[in-house]
């Protein structure tokens, strides 16, 4: 395997930075950066280790690979990887010129298993220039180093994963039915307005254009929990309410709150609020 220094060009940027232990706390934080205009000897192949590479082509083509997945990414492409993982990229024949960031942090393996729920894909990012005005911010705050700085670049970081989010969840869509998609809008709204009356899965297929485990599984997709969190978390938060703004008694705000009785409701209100609704109340009135 050719080195580094043999294959991208004298034009190509490689940014390094320590993180203090005031940017490890962060949820994105960064410890490489670069520019890189490679020639189609260069390739790196690794076992893994840890942290995300977050690849994005500004020119040419490059293949990447990891769990048996290949993804070839052209221009205006971007990919992210889990380094933790054996993995592999390299240039095509005729070369990759693209940027590149290597993240860390404890937002970013939440980030990516959204982003990939079944494995990595390469996504157009089309005309939006965000990552490459996000590259140059980067390169200005890794100069200045202090504490904005670094609280500055996670959020820009954050905003560099976000767009790659958001360009997965258009291509999905696109792939798909966009009905199925309206129907998962029409009964978040059904949810929303009849959480107080009992609702079973069935209840949410009948209005619901394709099988049980597609329902489930593009439910979690669009929303990151399932249809049954998501009407737990609807009527908890109705409950928080009446606790705050009326005299209603447990019991009576488990009822009108669509609750099957009073310890339910209790068991699942601590559960998610990290208290009992009676403390919760009293938190209020204090």
């Amino acid at each position: 395997m050719n080195t580094t220094e043999q294959t991208i060009s004298k034009n190509s940027i490689w940014l390094t930075a320590t993180p203090a232990p005031f940017a490890q706390t962060l949820p994105f934080y960064l410890t490489e950066a670069g520019v890189f205009e490679a020639n189609g000897h260069y390739e790196v192949s690794r076992e893994g280790g840890g942290g995300f590479l977050l690849f994005y082509t500004t020119g040419k083509c490059g293949t990447l690979g990891q769990n048996g997945i290949s993804v070839s990414l052209p221009e205006n492409h971007a990919v992210i990887l889990d380094c933790s993982a054996p993995h592999y990229y390299h240039a095509d024949s005729g070369g990759w010129d693209f940027i590149w960031f290597y993240i860390n942090g404890n937002g970013m393996r939440a980030m990516f298993d959204i982003v990939y729920p079944d494995g990595i894909f390469s996504v157009n990012m089309g005309d939006d220039a965000s990552i490459r005005t996000i590259y140059s911010e980067i390169s200005v705050m890794m100069r200045d180093n202090d504490m904005r700085s670094l609280a500055e670049m996670s959020l820009c970081l954050h905003s560099a994963v976000n767009s790659v989010l958001y360009a997965a969840l258009d291509k999905e869509k696109e792939s798909r039915n966009i009905d199925f998609y309206k129907d998962i809008r029409e009964i978040m709204a059904y949810l929303d307005k009849c959480y107080s009356n009992p609702i079973t899965l069935d209840d949410m297929m009948r209005r619901a254009h394709m099988s049980k485990y597609h329902f489930i599984r593009l439910f979690k997709r669009m929303t990151g929990i399932t249809p049954y969190q998501y009407l737990t978390a609807r009527r908890i938060n109705e409950a928080k309410t009446l606790l705050r703004a009326t005299d209603m008694t447990v019991g009576e705000i488990a009822e009108k709150c669509g609750f099957s009785d009073a310890s339910n409701f209790v068991a699942q209100f601590k559960k998610r609020a990290g208290q009992k609704p009676l403390a919760y109340r009293n938190d209020f009135s204090n």
